[in-house]
C-alpha cells in the first residue's frame, strides 16, 4: 500500500478511507489489529470500511484492501 501512495505522490498520512474485503468465514478481528499495528501513533486515522464477501479474484487470497488517499495540492 505505501508503495502505491508512494507513486501517485502520498503517505500514508493522506489516506481518508480504508476499505477492507474479508472473504465470509474468517474473522474481522485480526484485519483491524494489523491496520493499527500498521498505522501505529500517527494521528486522524482513516476511516474503516470492512466487509465480508463470497470471495476475491484469487480463490486463495482472504482478505483484500484499497484505500483512497487525498494529496494536498
Amino acid at each position: 500500500m505505501q508503495a502505491a501512495l508512494k507513486a501517485g505522490g502520498a503517505e500514508l498520512e493522506h489516506v481518508v478511507k480504508w476499505n477492507l474485503y474479508v472473504v465470509q468465514g474468517q474473522p474481522l478481528q485480526p484485519g483491524f489489529e494489523a491496520f493499527q499495528k500498521f498505522w501505529g501513533r500517527r494521528p486522524d486515522p482513516p476511516v474503516i470500511t470492512a466487509m465480508f464477501v463470497s470471495g476475491l479474484a484469487n480463490p486463495d487470497f482472504l482478505v483484500e484492501m484499497d484505500a483512497i488517499a487525498v494529496v494536498p495540492q
